[in-house]
């Protein structure tokens, strides 16, 4: 039988001291783990901390954005549930002079008018999305469970993919042979499908 995989893979804080800007993603990826508060805290005692929430719609949890301030930046973006990948829109939540440093830095037109226009229709499509998001965590959930019938190991996720930690080649050509898209991810720290 596989099981859920859920081990600490939380980056080590140890050589962080001096740090100007630490910057990590929650969803993570590849593995689809969320921090939790606490990491986020210690994080913050090195220095400023840049949270990239591209998947945290999928997360079912509210995400950070409601704490950020000037040493807490947090970005996210129209590509991944939103699924306006094209067209990339995102955004950022801060503190005002936080805001104002990175406006005084920027292009005039950062973002084209056909772009806005369609991130904001977006937003009134909100029923749709999260809709989508609740018939996608049901597929995930019929997939860990062939996982479980397979005898295949991974990481439960908070995204819209799933990590399997293997090294196991036949693995990926099983998954893949049968039509899923995967992702061989060969790198350190990474072994694994995705």
């Amino acid at each position: 039988m596989g099981k859920e995989v859920r081990k600490a893979v939380y980056p080590d804080v140890k050589g962080l001291e001096g740090a100007d800007l630490v910057v990590l993603s929650s969803p993570n990826n590849p593995t689809g783990i969320s921090y939790d508060e606490d990491y986020l805290e210690e994080l913050r005692s090195f220095g400023t901390v840049l949270l990239d929430e591209a998947y945290v719609e999928f997360s079912g949890r509210g995400g950070y954005a409601s704490r950020a301030d000037d040493d807490f930046i947090v970005i996210r973006t129209f590509s991944k549930a939103w699924g306006l990948a094209g067209l990339r829109v995102g955004y950022a939540v801060t503190g005002l002079t936080t805001a104002e440093e990175v406006k005084a830095t920027s292009l005039p037109y950062q973002v084209s008018g056909v772009s806005e226009a369609m991130a904001m229709k977006a937003l009134e499509l909100r029923e749709y999305v999260e809709a989508s998001i609740k018939e996608m965590k049901s597929v995930k959930e019929w997939f860990y469970d062939r996982l479980d019938d397979l005898g295949v190991d991974y990481i439960k996720s908070d995204t819209n993919f799933v990590f399997i930690p293997t090294e196991d080649l036949e693995v990926w050509s099983f998954l893949k042979e049968r039509g899923l898209n995967v992702r061989l991810i060969q790198r350190p720290g990474a072994v694994g499908i995705r």
